[in-house]
């Protein structure tokens, strides 16, 4: 055999040249750093919400809806909801805190009014605002950490496991329950526009919530549909997209049959009515 080669077990003749040329590959191989691998994407931590001013709803079951004689439509059927706890705002968002957010940068500043009774230029800042978009009042609840309330969270604040026909019981709507009219008339009403946020405690809900009946109806996160039956009983999201979001409690403009908790109303997403408002709910 030729001293320059080398026989493998194989068989084969390798020159001693190709075998010194593969260790050395090998070790420069098992020498070289291993690739750094990317960092792992960095994810905005979320804005962390102040639940100060809201009020914490425990976990329950309730049936949502109403099938009564003064129930419309849109009411029914009745459909037994179980809902996981969640905070919700005690009053509805006011001028000045949706003006500290104009401020800051997180909300966007309000259209030009387009009636007298819009309340972000009036100066009052413990009026509720109004005159706002289903876009603009979840922003400022995304803006802070919060979200919009679901149709059933709403509901189940407002009445609580019983079926009260009003937040407050049974009694039938005055002044001192809430700001909102008799009938359709002006002349019937408790007051020419908004009035500050809580100045009727006569009118709290069980879970100690202010103007869930008139003063401003409010923006739920729900699609409206003319039936309210939520495929998922547990925690539901409300009805597959429509044309317009719900809107739920009546309103200073609204006849006192409005206030009824299971009342529902609607509105497209980009409706900017003197009428309307909103609060926010966040889960714990």
């Amino acid at each position: 055999m030729h001293p320059r080669l080398i026989a493998c077990r194989s068989g084969f003749l390798v020159s001693p040249f190709w075998v010194s040329l593969a260790l050395l590959w090998l070790m420069a191989c098992s020498l070289a750093p291993s690739p750094t691998p990317d960092p792992s994407p960095v994810v905005p931590a979320a804005r962390p919400a102040d639940t100060t001013g809201m009020i914490l709803i425990p976990a329950g079951t309730f049936l949502a809806g109403s099938t009564g004689k003064q129930a419309e439509p849109n009411e029914g059927p009745l459909h037994e909801v179980s809902l996981s706890a969640f905070w919700i705002d005690r009053t509805e968002v006011t001028v000045e805190a949706y003006r500290r957010c104009v401020d800051a940068g997180r909300c966007a500043p309000l259209s030009p009014p387009s009636s007298k009774h819009c309340t972000f230029s009036q100066g009052n800042g413990t009026l509720p605002i109004n005159c706002i978009s289903y876009e603009e009042a979840a922003q400022y609840c995304l803006a802070h950490g919060k979200r919009l309330p679901t149709e059933a969270e709403w509901e189940y604040a407002a009445r609580g496991s019983l079926p009260p026909k009003y937040p407050w019981g049974e009694a039938e709507p005055t002044c001192k329950h809430a700001i909102s009219r008799k009938g359709n008339s002006a002349a019937d009403g408790c007051g020419e526009g908004p009035a500050p946020v809580g100045e009727r405690p006569e009118g709290k809900s069980p879970f100690g919530l202010l103007d869930m009946a008139g003063n401003v109806e409010e923006w739920v996160s729900d699609y409206y549909d003319d039936r309210y039956v939520p495929t998922i009983l547990r925690d539901p999201l409300g009805a597959p997209p429509t044309a317009a979001r719900v809107l739920r409690g009546g309103s200073w403009a609204s006849p006192w049959r409005h206030l009824r908790v299971t009342h529902r109303s609607w509105g497209s997403s980009m409706e900017r009515g003197p009428t309307v408002g909103f609060r926010c709910a966040v889960s714990p």
